[in-house]
This record gives C-alpha cells, sequence and structure tokens, in this order.
C-alpha cells in the first residue's frame, strides 16, 4: 500500500455508532474547527475586554447602533458598557425575571425584555414602558418600518405600537391563526415578520396602512414550530431556530431543512430547552452559530459555511468530561469590527490568544484503508504548526490509537511542537503495530494556539 493520508469529514458526528463508523467521519471533535483547507484549529482563547463585570446570572449582550455601545443584562439588572470595556449600572429599573434577555431600539432608546413587561434605556436610566395598553408578558422584540414589535407571551397574539409616538393602542395586536398553536417566537427580517408557534410558522408584512396594519402573506405558511423560543437567529441571510423535533433547521427561501442530523441525539436528549440561546460570530474566516445551554451544560457550534458542527467546552478533570464553553451570547460592534462574548462570570471577553482552557481533541472513525486485511503501520507522519502567541515553551500532541474494535486505548505518544518562535513541525511515529480497524485519537491541552494540518500513515499489508 502507498502512503495514504488520513481524511477526515468536517466537523463532528457524536450522533453517529462510534462503534461502526468507519472512513472519513470523525467520531468527536472537541475544542477546535476546521479551515477551508481541512486543517484543524484548536478554538481561540479569551481576551478580557470588560473592566468590571456585571451581576449574574447573566441575560443577554446587544451593540447599540444609536447609543454606540453595548447593553448587558444580568440579574434582571441593565449595564452600558463603552468600546472601551468601561462597565456602569443603569439605573432606574430592574428586570423581574431571568430569562434571556431580548432587544431592539427605535433610533433613541433601547427597548428590552426578559419575559415579563418590555422596559426602555438611554444607556443612563431606564424604565418600564409606560403605556397601559402594551402587553407585559414578552419574549421577543423587534423593528419594522417604523413600529415597534412584540409578542404576548403564553398567548397567539403579537402587538405593535405606532410609529412616531410609540403608542400601543390596543387595536394594534393581531393572531397568526392559521393553526392553534401558541405563539412562542418573532423575529424581522427583508421587512417580513416571522412568527413561530409550537407547530407552524407564518410569514407577516406591513401592509402599509394608516394607521398601520399587519396581515398574512398568503401562501407563506410552514409547517414547523419552535422547541427552544430563544434559538430563533438570523444569519447568513436565512432564519436558524430549534423546532417542535428538536431539529435545528435553516429556512431556505420558505423550506426548512434539517442541518442537526451530526448532533440529533444530543438535542433531543436536552431535558428542557427553553433556555438553549444562539449568537452568531466569526473568529478568522470561519462563521459560527453558538448554541448555548446552562441549564444542560452544553454548547454546540454550527460552521455555517462548511454544514459542519463542533463541540466545545472546558475540560473537567472530576468528571473527566467537558463542560459548558462559558460563553453565554455574543454581540458584534459596527464602530469597532469587534465581536463581544458576555460569559457566564458576568465578565465581557474578545476571542483570540492563548487557549489554556481548551483540549483540542480529534478522534477517528474506525480505519481500514478499504480492506478488513490484517496490514502493518510503519510509521505515522504529522504536519502541525504551533501558534506564537504564548511565554509557554513546552508544548506536546499526545496520540493514541485501539485496534481491531477495542475498547481499551492503548498508551499516549507524546510528540514536541518544537521550541517557542518555531511555528511548523513535521513529526514521525515509527512501527505502529498491525490492525484490521484502527481508530487514532490526537490530543492537544497546552495553553499555545495549535493546529493539525495533515496526516499520514505509511501501511502495508500482512501476508
Amino acid at each position: 500500500m502507498p502512503k495514504i493520508p488520513l481524511e477526515f469529514a468536517p466537523g463532528s458526528f457524536p450522533s453517529f455508532d462510534e462503534a461502526v463508523i468507519d472512513g472519513k467521519v470523525a467520531a468527536r471533535f472537541y475544542d477546535g474547527f476546521e479551515d477551508e483547507a481541512g486543517a484543524k484549529y484548536k478554538r481561540p482563547g479569551f481576551t478580557t475586554f470588560s473592566t468590571s463585570a456585571i451581576e449574574t446570572p447573566v441575560q443577554g449582550i446587544f451593540w447599540s447602533e444609536f447609543l454606540a455601545c453595548f447593553i448587558a443584562v444580568g440579574n434582571g439588572k441593565l449595564y452600558k458598557v463603552t468600546t472601551g470595556g468601561v462597565v456602569s449600572a443603569i439605573t432606574g429599573a430592574t428586570l423581574d425575571n431571568h430569562n434571556p434577555a431580548r432587544f431592539t431600539e427605535n433610533g433613541t432608546v433601547v427597548y428590552v425584555t426578559t419575559g415579563g413587561p418590555m422596559f426602555t434605556t438611554n444607556g443612563t436610566t431606564a424604565s418600564q414602558v409606560p403605556d397601559a395598553s402594551a402587553p407585559v408578558l414578552t419574549t421577543h422584540l423587534g423593528w419594522n418600518d417604523g413600529h415597534i414589535l412584540v409578542n404576548q407571551a403564553n398567548s397567539q397574539f403579537f402587538w405593535w405600537a405606532d410609529v412616531g409616538t410609540g403608542i400601543w393602542d390596543p387595536n394594534n395586536s393581531e393572531s397568526p391563526n392559521a393553526d392553534i398553536d401558541k405563539l412562542k417566537a418573532l423575529g424581522v427580517g427583508w421587512r417580513e415578520i416571522l412568527l413561530i408557534g409550537t407547530r407552524s410558522t407564518e410569514f407577516w408584512y406591513n401592509t402599509g396602512e394608516t394607521p398601520g396594519t399587519y396581515q398574512r402573506i398568503e401562501g407563506a405558511y410552514i409547517e414547523r414550530g419552535i422547541s427552544a423560543p430563544y434559538s430563533l437567529i438570523l444569519d447568513d441571510n436565512t432564519w436558524f431556530w430549534l423546532d417542535q423535533e428538536r431539529n435545528f433547521i435553516r429556512l431556505e427561501g420558505r423550506n426548512p431543512k434539517i442541518v442537526s442530523v451530526p448532533v440529533h441525539t444530543i438535542l433531543s436528549g436536552l431535558a428542557d430547552v427553553s433556555d438553549l440561546v444562539t449568537s452568531r460570530f466569526q473568529y478568522l474566516n470561519r462563521r459560527f452559530i453558538l448554541l448555548s445551554s446552562r441549564a444542560n451544560n452544553i454548547s454546540l457550534l454550527y460552521d455555517i459555511t462548511k454544514d459542519a458542527w463542533y463541540q466545545w467546552g472546558i475540560w473537567n478533570e472530576s468528571t473527566s468530561d467537558y463542560d459548558q464553553w462559558p460563553v453565554h451570547s455574543v454581540a458584534y460592534s459596527t464602530s469597532t469590527n469587534t465581536y463581544v462574548t458576555l460569559n457566564n462570570d458576568g465578565y465581557m471577553y474578545t476571542l483570540g490568544g492563548n487557549a489554556s482552557d481548551a483540549r483540542f481533541s480529534l478522534r477517528s472513525a474506525h480505519i481500514s484503508h478499504g480492506t478488513y486485511n490484517w496490514k502493518l503501520c510503519l510509521s505515522l507522519t504529522l504536519r502541525l504548526k504551533r501558534g506564537y502567541l504564548t511565554t509557554d515553551p513546552v508544548s506536546v500532541l499526545r496520540v493514541r490509537w485501539r485496534d481491531d474494535g477495542e475498547q481499551t486505548w492503548g498508551n499516549w505518544h507524546s510528540i514536541p511542537l518544537n521550541d517557542l518562535g518555531e511555528y511548523t513541525n513535521v513529526a514521525n511515529l515509527w512501527r505502529c503495530g498491525r490492525y484490521r480497524t484502527r481508530q487514532y485519537e490526537f490530543m492537544q491541552s497546552d495553553a499555545n494556539p495549535f493546529a493539525l494540518v495533515n496526516v499520514v500513515e505509511d501501511v502495508e499489508p500482512v501476508e
């Protein structure tokens, strides 16, 4: 046999039965991602952005174009965060529950809700929307053609405020009534209103009449609801959400496409998805949607371009498993071209630099090279890259394997990643034994940025 590159399909496939997968599918891929050339990179670390923390539990973060600052919510309290990371408490009001926060703005103030009444803030003070006709149990907000829009929780209704005055007229409400399910989420995109119930979805639009009126777009109806109301997100010019059967779907035109097959058993097995929040961010040249749930101690990332899933977290030595990646939500500042994460500790961070809390782990499928005959691995050649943003002079990659369906792994083999400042490395492991099928695992947990560029196996048949 010739020297054969080990190829991996993009992403991680934890929903697949690891005992039977063969070929290019990666059984597990934690704390990493793949670039456009196929190199496997370790996830980034964090650089502290905020000068102080907000109260926990954190509930969400939003970039305000008009106030030119971030608005964050934690433990029912509102905070202003400048582009320099200075945090100041917004006085005047406290939100009355700890659900994820949702935001919009009207050019003067930011609206925010966490499941109860709506509040507004100018970045200094906050107050509850004073209109007695405004709905008092709300979960989602939007802006369309001069109207603030909001859904009324535990009902079939959504509302809109009058243009200019912001008055909530009791007549300014409608019900998406193609089905009898309750309205769970509301979104605005392309001047259309997306209204999702527990088992159906409708699209509405502003008729342009005076006073403002909304009506359903005829024929724009989808037999898909939502199970996690805060999973609804607009990115890559389309809508994504977790439907009523725990499928993460991507809307292509009016057609829902399931994109979560590799992680479906994880999503379907979650006890409760009411706190599952989605955020979007870009790191280097990859664009991700983050699915984060504190209640379930889990974080999943979806690479939109590659249609690939990854599992990011924090390795827990006591449980020998990964805890949730600590990011709750992410906001993007257009004025500074910066993604800022709001983490569960109440601090805000930017992505990049050393990842001392990351444990890169890539586990292959059962490799047979197209034959179940015995074969001898003469050598394993690895092309590696060590990052330079570190003061740690010691870094290694560890490799181990198990053969022919065995449950027990062999010993770890350590490969030095060269000295500080030597960014590329080609290493070899010699005389790696014989097998019919083999499963490899590659692990790197040092603080240094790292990439596994390529792996080539030199095998020969055994007569």
